[in-house]
C-alpha cells in the first residue's frame, strides 16, 4: 500500500496555495480598513473639537482628546483578551 499523503510541494512562496493567498488578501484588506478608520478619526479630531467647542482646541482640550483616543485603542485591543488569573 502506498502512502499518498506525503505530497512534495515547492518551497517558499510556491508552497502557498491560491486559497491561502486569497485568505491573506482578505485579512490584509480588513486590517488595512480597520487602521484607516483610526487615521480618519485623527484627521477630523481637531476640526470636530473646534466646531463642537466654538473655539480652537489647543492645550488641555487636545490633550484630553488624545487621551480619549489612546483609551479607545487600549479598550479595543483588550476587549477580547483573556483576563489574568
Amino acid at each position: 500500500m502506498s502512502d499518498t499523503s506525503a505530497v512534495v510541494r515547492g518551497t517558499g512562496f510556491r508552497a502557498i496555495t491560491r486559497y491561502q493567498w486569497l485568505v491573506f488578501l482578505v485579512v490584509w484588506l480588513g486590517w488595512t480598513l480597520d487602521a484607516a478608520d483610526f487615521g480618519l478619526f485623527s484627521l477630523v479630531l481637531r476640526p470636530a473639537l473646534t466646531e463642537l467647542l466654538g473655539f480652537p482646541a489647543t492645550g488641555i482640550f487636545s490633550c484630553f482628546a488624545l487621551l480619549s483616543v489612546i483609551a479607545m485603542l487600549i479598550g479595543r485591543e483588550t476587549k477580547d483578551a483573556p483576563l489574568p488569573k
